[in-house]
């Protein structure tokens, strides 16, 4: 379908997740879609792209948030350039009202460029090294880790909500 929630708890067995991953890889295209803000501390979601051939690099981060920094959105790429290790990353800063209400993340990916925005905001361009392979589409939502902290057993469960704006890759 065109949604997906992902939603975190806390159980006697410890905390719990989810993680969704395309079954098909894409190369190329448009991306969007419309999400919430968790704006609490120890959780971490992400709609990212990865390798299909299992390699760890190039990674696309479509998005990425903490909670205990939602103002802030995070986006980019990992990547090698010569065989290093390179990271090329842009920061979106929310004011309060857009944090408070769901926003859209596109996504547009060519062979030579890859661009992102928040509500039609241009975040930033990458003009170099553009993956020229099939990758797959993420989303999760993880918990803890050391970026986004040691989460607050009050904060369960919590959920993060994904809506499929604009799907259309070049290549299947």
């Amino acid at each position: 379908g065109d949604h997906i929630t992902l939603t975190a708890d806390l159980t006697e067995n410890g905390y719990v997740s989810g993680k969704v991953e395309s079954k098909m890889a894409f190369r190329y295209g448009t991306f969007a879609f419309r999400v919430n803000t968790i704006q609490k501390g120890g959780l971490f979601p992400a709609i990212w792209m990865r390798p299909s051939d299992g390699e760890y690099f190039p990674e696309v981060d479509i998005y990425e948030t903490i909670g205990s920094e939602a103002y802030r959105v995070y986006c980019g790429m990992h990547y090698l350039h010569n065989n290093t290790k390179q990271k090329e990353f842009f920061t979106y800063g929310m004011t309060t009202e857009k944090m408070n209400s769901p926003y859209v993340l596109k996504f547009e990916w060519a062979p030579d460029k890859m661009t992102w925005y928040v509500d039609d905001v241009l975040v930033g361009n990458i003009w170099h090294d553009s993956p020229d392979i099939p990758m797959y589409l993420i989303c999760n939502l993880a918990i803890g880790g050391s970026w986004a902290g040691t989460p607050l057993d009050r904060v369960f469960p919590e959920s993060f909500a994904v809506e499929i704006v604009e799907f259309e890759p070049v290549e299947i």
